[in-house]
């Protein structure tokens, strides 16, 4: 499990004991472990985890995730469509699945809703934040909140930013609900545009 992963389920309050599967590109071949492996598992007593290679057939893969019964997915938002379009056709439920945590890529609308209404699972789209400089010496920050930060949590931000950047830029809050702006494909986590005109 990545570290940002964790970070979210400190945030989110979640189980640790839960089962979790993970389809990526990274992972050589198939898998079940007893734990959710580093850095989770040093950290508490997890749940069994599964991880399944993104190369694998979307049947296959479907198979190995019923057999799994996962209750946490992670997973690229076009292998989830497969996913969904083969569980539909087949009649395939994964009645434990509460949590969906997409990577790699934005997360359709319609994917989103879809997850939802097939699983009750709940869907969260890996990209919360997006930092857009516009000068050289200031940073937009774009955050997905259900509220806006507060002037101090602000302040409070930008000391760890620029502490952690090495410089004392501007930076600016941008506040959206539900997702950042974009067409959707390949997400930039940072977008430069000094010296060229906005997007």
């Amino acid at each position: 499990m990545a570290a940002a992963t964790l970070r979210e389920y400190f945030w989110d309050e979640r189980d640790f004991s839960l089962r979790y599967s993970a389809i990526r590109a990274y992972v050589p071949r198939y898998g079940v472990s007893d734990d959710w492996g580093p850095p989770a598992s040093l950290l508490f007593k997890t749940g069994r985890s599964q991880v399944i290679n993104m190369g694998a057939d979307v049947g296959q893969q479907t198979r190995w995730l019923e057999q799994f019964d996962p209750h946490v997915l992670i997973v690229y938002p076009s292998l989830l469509d497969g996913i969904l379009q083969h569980c539909r056709k087949h009649g395939t439920r994964l009645p434990s699945l509460r949590f969906v945590r997409s990577v790699g890529e934005t997360l359709a609308d319609r994917l989103r809703a879809e997850t939802r209404s097939l699983f009750s699972a709940r869907v969260v789209d890996n990209y919360s934040s997006q930092f857009i400089q516009d000068a050289r010496e200031s940073i937009e920050v774009r955050l997905v909140t259900e509220a806006p930060l507060t002037t101090e949590q602000e302040d409070a931000l930008r000391v760890i930013m620029r502490g952690a950047l090495g410089f004392p830029f501007t930076l600016r809050f941008s506040y959206f609900p539900g997702r950042l702006p974009g067409s959707g494909g390949k997400f930039e986590e940072f977008v430069c545009r000094v010296g060229r005109a906005k997007a």
